[in-house]
């Protein structure tokens, strides 16, 4: 059997204060199950298209 690995986010506990929504991940192994939550960094529009651009230039 294989594993499983899923990242989802869960639209139900949306943050009141900063509007942002928890990413979770779960891994499925031999019929076990483990699951949690992840802290993410937000980045910034201007961020994610400068390293996309630099990509490029390689």
């Amino acid at each position: 059997m294989g594993t499983t690995l899923k990242f989802y986010i869960n639209e139900n506990k949306k943050s009141i204060i900063d509007s942002r929504y928890p990413m979770y991940l779960r891994i499925v192994h031999e019929r076990k199950k483990s699951e949690g939550r992840i802290r993410a960094t937000p980045i910034s529009e201007h961020d994610i298209r400068d390293h996309l651009l630099s990509r490029n230039k390689l």
